[in-house]
Protein backbone atom coordinates (compact mmCIF):
# COMPACT_ATOMS: atom_id res chain seq x y z
CA UNK A 1 0.00 0.00 0.00
CA UNK A 2 1.26 3.43 -0.84
CA UNK A 3 1.82 5.93 1.40
CA UNK A 4 2.37 8.70 -0.41
CA UNK A 5 1.86 9.11 -4.18
CA UNK A 6 2.51 11.99 -6.58
CA UNK A 7 1.01 12.11 -9.95
CA UNK A 8 1.75 15.21 -12.89
CA UNK A 9 3.56 17.59 -9.79
CA UNK A 10 4.59 20.91 -10.90
CA UNK A 11 6.33 23.63 -9.06
CA UNK A 12 7.93 26.82 -9.67
CA UNK A 13 8.67 29.59 -7.15
CA UNK A 14 6.82 32.12 -9.33
CA UNK A 15 5.03 31.62 -12.57
CA UNK A 16 7.49 33.19 -14.94
CA UNK A 17 10.28 30.91 -13.45
CA UNK A 18 11.46 27.71 -15.17
CA UNK A 19 9.49 25.03 -13.20
CA UNK A 20 11.89 23.39 -10.26
CA UNK A 21 10.00 20.36 -10.44
CA UNK A 22 7.83 18.09 -12.84
CA UNK A 23 7.33 15.17 -11.60
CA UNK A 24 4.65 12.51 -13.57
CA UNK A 25 5.12 9.81 -11.20
CA UNK A 26 6.51 9.09 -8.06
CA UNK A 27 5.10 6.64 -4.82
CA UNK A 28 6.63 4.64 -1.62
CA UNK A 29 4.98 1.82 -0.27
CA UNK A 30 4.53 2.01 3.76
CA UNK A 31 7.58 0.86 5.39
CA UNK A 32 10.01 1.49 2.31
CA UNK A 33 13.24 2.89 2.86
CA UNK A 34 13.94 5.11 -0.24
CA UNK A 35 17.44 6.63 -0.90
CA UNK A 36 16.35 9.94 -3.46
CA UNK A 37 19.58 11.15 -4.70
CA UNK A 38 21.18 14.04 -6.90
CA UNK A 39 23.52 16.72 -6.64
CA UNK A 40 23.05 19.81 -4.87
CA UNK A 41 20.59 22.34 -6.57
CA UNK A 42 18.73 19.89 -8.19
CA UNK A 43 15.93 20.19 -6.27
CA UNK A 44 15.99 17.80 -3.60
CA UNK A 45 15.29 20.19 -0.58
CA UNK A 46 12.36 21.54 -2.89
CA UNK A 47 11.05 17.97 -3.53
CA UNK A 48 10.71 17.70 0.77
CA UNK A 49 9.14 20.55 1.32
CA UNK A 50 6.73 19.36 -0.99
CA UNK A 51 6.45 15.88 0.09
CA UNK A 52 6.17 18.13 4.13
CA UNK A 53 3.53 20.05 3.11
CA UNK A 54 5.39 22.96 3.43
CA UNK A 55 5.17 24.32 -0.39
CA UNK A 56 2.46 23.60 -2.70
CA UNK A 57 2.60 22.79 -6.41
CA UNK A 58 0.82 24.58 -8.66
CA UNK A 59 -0.72 21.37 -10.43
CA UNK A 60 -0.86 18.00 -9.76
CA UNK A 61 -2.21 15.57 -7.51
CA UNK A 62 0.04 14.57 -4.26
CA UNK A 63 -1.91 11.55 -1.83
CA UNK A 64 -0.22 11.43 1.18
CA UNK A 65 -2.09 8.46 3.75
CA UNK A 66 -4.94 8.66 1.50
CA UNK A 67 -5.50 12.39 1.51
CA UNK A 68 -5.22 14.87 -1.44
CA UNK A 69 -2.73 17.52 0.01
CA UNK A 70 -2.95 20.03 -2.70
CA UNK A 71 -6.46 20.11 -1.09
CA UNK A 72 -5.59 21.19 1.88
CA UNK A 73 -5.78 24.60 3.79
CA UNK A 74 -2.31 25.75 5.18
CA UNK A 75 -3.51 25.19 9.17
CA UNK A 76 -4.69 21.73 7.83
CA UNK A 77 -1.02 21.33 6.11
CA UNK A 78 0.53 22.26 9.03
CA UNK A 79 -1.38 19.75 10.99
CA UNK A 80 -0.73 17.21 9.01
CA UNK A 81 2.39 17.36 9.42
CA UNK A 82 3.10 17.84 12.65
CA UNK A 83 0.94 14.79 13.05
CA UNK A 84 2.35 12.59 10.84
CA UNK A 85 5.70 13.29 9.84
CA UNK A 86 9.21 13.54 11.42
CA UNK A 87 11.66 15.76 9.81
CA UNK A 88 15.38 15.40 10.49
CA UNK A 89 17.46 18.29 9.08
CA UNK A 90 20.58 18.68 7.80
CA UNK A 91 21.65 21.10 10.97
CA UNK A 92 19.57 19.25 13.11
CA UNK A 93 17.77 22.37 13.63
CA UNK A 94 18.08 21.49 17.53
CA UNK A 95 16.94 24.56 19.61
CA UNK A 96 20.41 25.57 22.10
CA UNK A 97 19.32 26.46 25.38
CA UNK A 98 17.17 23.37 25.86
CA UNK A 99 18.03 19.67 27.45
CA UNK A 100 17.85 16.95 25.16
CA UNK A 101 14.40 16.08 26.62
CA UNK A 102 13.08 19.10 26.09
CA UNK A 103 14.25 18.93 22.50
CA UNK A 104 12.98 15.52 22.32
CA UNK A 105 8.99 16.21 23.22
CA UNK A 106 8.63 19.37 21.28
CA UNK A 107 6.68 17.85 18.42
CA UNK A 108 3.65 16.28 21.21
CA UNK A 109 3.26 20.03 21.83
CA UNK A 110 2.66 21.14 18.14
CA UNK A 111 0.53 18.07 17.51
CA UNK A 112 -2.04 16.60 20.02
CA UNK A 113 -2.98 14.08 17.46
CA UNK A 114 0.60 12.85 17.88
CA UNK A 115 0.55 13.20 21.70
CA UNK A 116 -2.85 10.95 21.67
CA UNK A 117 -0.29 8.20 20.13
CA UNK A 118 1.41 7.78 23.33
CA UNK A 119 -0.35 7.77 26.69
CA UNK A 120 0.19 10.36 29.09
CA UNK A 121 1.69 8.08 31.84
CA UNK A 122 4.04 6.42 29.70
CA UNK A 123 5.43 9.09 27.92
CA UNK A 124 8.63 9.00 29.90
CA UNK A 125 8.80 5.45 29.20
CA UNK A 126 9.02 6.27 25.20
CA UNK A 127 11.29 8.91 25.65
CA UNK A 128 13.68 6.77 27.65
CA UNK A 129 13.35 3.60 25.55
CA UNK A 130 13.83 5.58 22.10
CA UNK A 131 17.02 7.19 24.26
CA UNK A 132 17.98 3.88 25.14
CA UNK A 133 18.13 2.52 21.80
CA UNK A 134 19.85 5.46 19.87
CA UNK A 135 22.37 5.54 22.75
CA UNK A 136 21.74 8.59 24.05
CA UNK A 137 19.49 7.53 27.43
CA UNK A 138 22.45 9.44 30.03
CA UNK A 139 22.12 12.77 28.09
CA UNK A 140 18.46 13.74 28.55
CA UNK A 141 19.25 16.37 30.88
CA UNK A 142 21.86 17.85 29.19
CA UNK A 143 21.70 21.05 27.17
CA UNK A 144 22.37 20.23 23.27
CA UNK A 145 24.95 22.78 22.99
CA UNK A 146 26.94 20.46 24.87
CA UNK A 147 26.69 17.26 22.72
CA UNK A 148 29.17 16.75 20.49
CA UNK A 149 27.51 16.51 15.80
CA UNK A 150 27.38 12.98 16.40
CA UNK A 151 25.04 12.99 19.34
CA UNK A 152 22.78 15.79 18.53
CA UNK A 153 22.27 13.86 15.20
CA UNK A 154 21.03 11.23 17.82
CA UNK A 155 18.53 13.44 19.24
CA UNK A 156 17.67 14.66 15.99
CA UNK A 157 16.20 11.48 15.13
CA UNK A 158 14.83 10.67 18.60
CA UNK A 159 12.35 14.01 18.44
CA UNK A 160 11.77 12.96 14.60
CA UNK A 161 10.30 9.41 15.76
CA UNK A 162 8.58 10.41 19.34
CA UNK A 163 5.21 10.18 18.38
CA UNK A 164 4.96 7.14 16.16
CA UNK A 165 5.59 9.25 12.69
CA UNK A 166 4.37 7.34 9.70
CA UNK A 167 7.42 9.31 7.64
CA UNK A 168 10.37 10.36 8.51
CA UNK A 169 11.91 12.46 5.79
CA UNK A 170 15.75 12.80 6.60
CA UNK A 171 17.51 16.26 4.26
CA UNK A 172 21.47 15.22 4.23
CA UNK A 173 21.62 14.62 7.96
CA UNK A 174 25.03 12.34 7.63
CA UNK A 175 27.20 15.22 5.70
CA UNK A 176 28.66 16.19 8.70
CA UNK A 177 29.87 12.46 9.41
CA UNK A 178 32.73 10.14 8.05
CA UNK A 179 31.46 7.03 6.05
CA UNK A 180 31.87 4.52 8.73
CA UNK A 181 29.98 6.97 11.01
CA UNK A 182 27.45 7.36 8.20
CA UNK A 183 26.58 3.54 7.61
CA UNK A 184 26.59 3.21 11.09
CA UNK A 185 23.71 6.03 12.00
CA UNK A 186 21.51 5.02 8.90
CA UNK A 187 21.88 1.27 10.18
CA UNK A 188 20.51 2.84 13.78
CA UNK A 189 18.35 4.79 12.48
CA UNK A 190 16.48 1.80 10.29
CA UNK A 191 16.49 -0.26 13.70
CA UNK A 192 14.38 1.95 15.33
CA UNK A 193 11.83 2.66 12.46
CA UNK A 194 11.67 -1.22 11.87
CA UNK A 195 9.45 -1.67 15.41
CA UNK A 196 6.73 1.21 13.83
CA UNK A 197 7.02 0.30 10.45
CA UNK A 198 7.90 3.70 9.82
CA UNK A 199 8.51 4.34 6.05
CA UNK A 200 11.67 6.59 5.64
CA UNK A 201 12.55 9.12 2.64
CA UNK A 202 16.56 9.77 2.44
CA UNK A 203 17.78 12.82 0.75
CA UNK A 204 22.06 12.76 -0.47
CA UNK A 205 23.88 13.77 -2.55
CA UNK A 206 26.29 10.43 -1.60
CA UNK A 207 25.43 8.03 -3.56
CA UNK A 208 27.84 5.86 -1.91
CA UNK A 209 24.83 5.37 0.70
CA UNK A 210 22.69 3.74 -1.80
CA UNK A 211 22.92 -0.02 -1.19
CA UNK A 212 21.80 0.23 2.16
CA UNK A 213 18.31 1.11 1.47
CA UNK A 214 15.31 -1.12 -0.23
CA UNK A 215 15.25 1.58 -3.67
CA UNK A 216 17.09 4.28 -4.61
CA UNK A 217 15.69 6.68 -6.75
CA UNK A 218 17.45 9.71 -8.97
CA UNK A 219 15.92 12.91 -8.89
CA UNK A 220 16.94 13.71 -11.88
CA UNK A 221 15.46 10.42 -13.26
CA UNK A 222 12.10 11.84 -12.23
CA UNK A 223 12.07 15.23 -12.42
CA UNK A 224 11.90 17.06 -15.93
CA UNK A 225 12.01 20.60 -14.18
CA UNK A 226 15.26 22.24 -14.15
CA UNK A 227 16.17 21.56 -17.71
CA UNK A 228 17.36 23.58 -20.21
Amino acid sequence: MNILSLQNIEFSYNPKSQKVLDIKSFSIEKGDKVFLYGPSGCGKTTFLEVIAGVLVPQSGIFSFLSRDITKMSPNERDQMRAAHIGYIFQSFNLIPYLSVEENIVLPLYLSPERRKKISHTIESEEIQKICQQLGIVELVTRPVSELSVGQQQRVAVARALLGKPELILADEPTSALDQEHREKFIQLLFEVCKQENTTVLFVSHDRTLMNLFDRSVSLAEINQGGRK
